[in-house]
């Protein structure tokens, strides 16, 4: 799977590279500056042999630098990938399941029954319906009207 690559020019507004590329030959690259504040050369590409290139040139790290990783800054997405390594990303965040009831008095009754949710918490809907979301259920009621 490719990905896109933002290449920076170090305190540059534009760079000319000339690089070998195996089985393509010599070609030449252009950093140029974008619009608003960061007014350094970059240079965007999603070719893996010419990020391959770019990565081991000499001039790598010192003349220019690897900025970003699919729009996400480097920093970011190696601290990313090593909690993808390590297993400490949070998991995505679940639908609520939903869950309906005739009466608020049996949403009630079965928050404190299967949840020990004391009465006293629950007193109206938004309550029992804010309650019931905080445990991973969407509550409606028969009644309602929306």
């Amino acid at each position: 799977m490719s990905v896109n690559k933002k290449y920076v020019a170090n305190n540059r507004q534009s760079l000319l590279l000339i690089l070998m590329l195996p089985s393509r030959g010599q070609i030449s690259l252009e950093f140029n500056s974008g619009y608003g504040l960061n007014s350094e050369g970059f240079y965007l590409t999603n070719d893996e042999v010419l990020q391959d290139v770019l990565e081991k040139d000499k001039r790598f790290n010192k003349t220019y630098r690897l900025a970003e990783i699919d729009g996400i800054s480097l920093v970011e997405y190696n601290a990313r990938k090593e909690m993808r390594e390590n297993n400490l990303l949070p998991e995505e965040p679940k639908e609520p399941e939903p869950k309906s009831f005739r009466t608020s008095q049996d949403a009630k009754e079965w928050l404190h029954k299967e949840f020990a949710v004391p009465y006293a918490l629950i007193l109206n809907k938004d309550k029992i319906k804010a309650k019931a979301l905080e445990l991973g259920f969407n509550v409606t009621f028969e009644n309602d009207q929306n």
